[in-house]
């Protein structure tokens, strides 16, 4: 998963949680990584 898009994704949620997208956290980052690669069906 591209870095860029999961910044995206934790913007995205900053937002959503009522605070700026500057101030994006740790806390943001964390889900939105893991919303975007658990989406991801794996190969077997």
């Amino acid at each position: 998963m591209p870095r860029r898009r999961v910044r995206e994704r934790a913007v995205e949620l900053a937002i959503i949680n009522d605070y700026s997208a500057p101030d994006a956290t740790k806390s943001d980052w964390e889900p939105a990584k893991r919303e975007l690669t658990d989406s991801i069906p794996s190969r077997q």
